[in-house]
């Protein structure tokens, strides 16, 4: 339990606020039982409060209760990690001043970064694959066969990078990023990274990954400052801007069993 948000071990979830108790989403037919219990007014009597149980069965994508969710294939160009476009549009003005003042009440901010390196698609959910073999290029006889293939559903819908920002408890951030199974001559200007990839612990394509996510995360931190100086007052933009520098700097990318901090890539 965290401040009336209840997790259970099966994934069940009750928020005290809003009496909101939610089922794990499931592929199976399950069985539930619910039991109401009135409570009497007093030891001696009959008459006890009203009781009432309001139910819904819902079909949904996940990640749908999100304040925020973006995803975007090729956000980068092919070896990079520039993006090429911005985070948040103008329709996002909303959920920009909600992010922004929940950073001024100075709520926990928990990052969850990711780099995947070769991705996998179930269900409508990223993760990794931890089966995949790299290629050494697109498949075709010829340049215009490799890009078509390029350029497939089946490669490019890997090349996905997701943020999403929940804001039902604190201020939770979440950021992975995939590349397709074609081996990268990326080459990682972080040390560390550059080392885990010479004793053969990760691999070109999951350091091209972490490098996505940090461009994200760092992409989102400026956007969060202009917009702060552009819908808030000085002393509160000056509360966002040092609570985000001071927040960011803990901010690890987690890359197969090991981790780098953000700041130590060089960006």
């Amino acid at each position: 339990m965290k401040d009336g948000f209840f997790i259970f071990e099966d994934g069940a979830t009750f928020d005290i606020r809003t009496q909101d108790f939610r089922f794990p989403p499931s592929l199976e037919k399950e069985h539930v039982e619910v039991r109401l219990l009135a409570i009497p007014f007093s030891a001696v009597k009959n008459d006890v409060d009203e009781v009432m149980l309001h139910m819904s069965v819902s079909d949904m994508l996940p990640d749908f209760d999100k304040a925020f969710k973006l995803g975007r294939v090729d956000w980068f160009a092919s070896n990079s990690f520039d993006l090429n476009m911005p985070i948040f549009m103008p329709e996002d003005s909303v959920v920009v001043v909600e992010v922004l003042d929940a950073i001024t009440r100075k709520l926990k901010i928990d990052v969850q970064a990711h780099g995947l390196g070769i991705g996998k698609i179930e269900m409508d959910n990223l993760g990794k694959d931890i089966e995949a073999v790299e290629l050494s290029s697109y498949p075709g006889d010829s340049p215009e066969q490799r890009q078509i293939a390029a350029e497939s559903m089946v490669f490019k819908s890997l090349r996905r990078t997701e943020l999403s920002i929940d804001l039902k408890n604190g201020i939770t951030i979440e950021v992975v990023a995939s590349t397709d199974p074609v081996r990268t001559n990326f080459t990682p200007e972080s040390v560390y990274l550059a080392k885990l990839i010479s004793q053969g612990k990760i691999t070109p394509n999951e350091a091209l990954s972490v490098y996505r996510t940090a461009a994200v995360l760092l992409a989102l931190k400026k956007e969060l400052i202009h917009y702060a100086g552009e819908y808030l007052d000085r002393e509160k933009a000056s509360i966002v801007i040092d609570y985000l520098e001071n927040e960011f700097k803990r901010i690890k990318i987690q890359v197969g069993a090991y981790s780098v901090k953000l700041n130590e890539l060089k960006l």
